[in-house]
């Protein structure tokens, strides 16, 4: 998780500095796509159902595993003669996997001693033998939708274009996939965050983008991501209504205004933005008042996705004015200045209560 983590910050900063693609060892993208993958022979359990229900794998997931041979010199040396298996397919199919004593890594060596695995296909063996062990356990498997959806982030800014759009021709269902897990609050706003950062990821790409738009109905004022920004900001500004929503939401809004951000460098993605009034939906941030680093961060993606808004043409422009967005804007502009001067002086008027700030 650290090493992905170190990616993510690696990628989203060069692709911010370089306003382009982000290039990476030869040897992390088949990682990345080892984990971004999908089960293989799939289980038909939507992502959602894989991280909030209980009931499901109650017996472990069977491992499934689908590899090619095209050169015998491919397998492992034999340690004694015998004949080399046939070419081609190669499928390993083992279940009730959990009630093996053996670790991960031990089933692993096992199996490829048993077939002759080639060391290519070392790493994703054991990234399924791996999710197979530890399947019954539900929070292992919201983190392992963790680790997928950070990989998938990293690879959406990488080098590696053809891959990725191999991926998501071979699973077409992922990116509505990933909107369902940012809108569903039975999962933890880390990964729902992670899932909304991969979408962001996808969406920087000029070609996805309205396939981002459509999964996440970006533009329909009811829409499930503008209702859920809706719905979350709300909490965030009156924390009493967090009892109706996921108590860790602040990756999630941050989540959701960075892809809404991303699209305002589509073609299509401020009119989308606009049909779904994404002004009214983030207004309220400016009159958002707290000293939490979090906080301010939210604030500061919601003003930059105002901008971004204002700087379409000239009709965002009148709506933003004509819904009051220039006088709150003014109203924190005040705020601010009137902080930084409390600062300076080493007063301030304002109170400071389990680090929020309250007028």
């Amino acid at each position: 998780m650290e090493t992905l983590n170190v990616l993510i910050s690696y990628s989203s900063r060069e692709e911010s500095n370089s306003q382009g693609e982000v290039y990476l060892d030869h040897g992390i993208p088949a990682s990345l796509f080892c984990l971004a993958q999908g089960w293989g022979q799939d289980t038909h359990q939507g992502l959602v159902h894989f991280c909030t229900d209980s009931s499901l794998f109650k017996e472990g997931l069977p491992l499934y595993f689908k590899y090619y041979i095209t050169d015998p010199s491919e397998f492992l040396p034999l340690k004694e003669s015998a004949e080399h298996p046939p070419l081609g397919v190669q499928k390993i199919y083992m279940e009730n996997v959990p009630q093996y004593s053996e670790s991960p890594r031990e089933i692993t060596k096992q199996l490829i001693s048993k077939y002759r695995i080639p060391a290519i296909h070392h790493y994703p063996l054991f990234t399924r033998v791996r999710l197979s062990k530890e399947s019954k356990d539900l929070s292992f498997r919201e983190q392992w939708m963790l680790i997928r959806m950070k990989a998938w982030a990293i690879l959406a800014r990488s080098s590696v274009e053809p891959g990725v759009t191999a991926l998501l021709r071979t699973d077409p269902e992922t990116v509505s996939a990933m909107a369902a897990i940012v809108t569903e609050p039975k999962i933890s706003g880390i990964v729902r965050g992670a899932a909304a950062d991969a979408l962001t990821a996808l969406s920087s790409n000029g070609i996805r983008a309205p396939n981002v738009i459509t999964a996440c109905e970006w533009s329909l004022p009811h829409g499930r991501f503008p209702t859920t920004l809706r719905t979350l900001v709300a909490a965030l500004r009156n924390p009493s209504q967090l009892e109706f929503v996921s108590k860790d939401i602040e990756p999630v809004i941050e989540g959701l205004l960075s892809c809404a951000n991303s699209l305002t460098f589509s073609s299509n993605g401020p009119t989308a933005l606009n049909n779904a009034g994404i002004f009214s939906v983030i207004l309220p941030l400016l009159s958002f008042y707290s000293s939490k680093l979090s906080h301010l961060r939210i604030v500061a993606e919601g003003i930059q996705l105002m901008e971004g808004m204002v700087d379409y043409d000239d009709t965002t422009i009148d709506l933003f004015r004509n819904i009051g967005g220039v006088d709150e804007l003014i109203k924190r502009l005040e705020y601010e200045i009137e902080m930084s001067v409390g600062k300076e002086g080493g007063k301030t008027e304002i109170e400071e209560e389990n680090g929020e700030i309250h007028l």
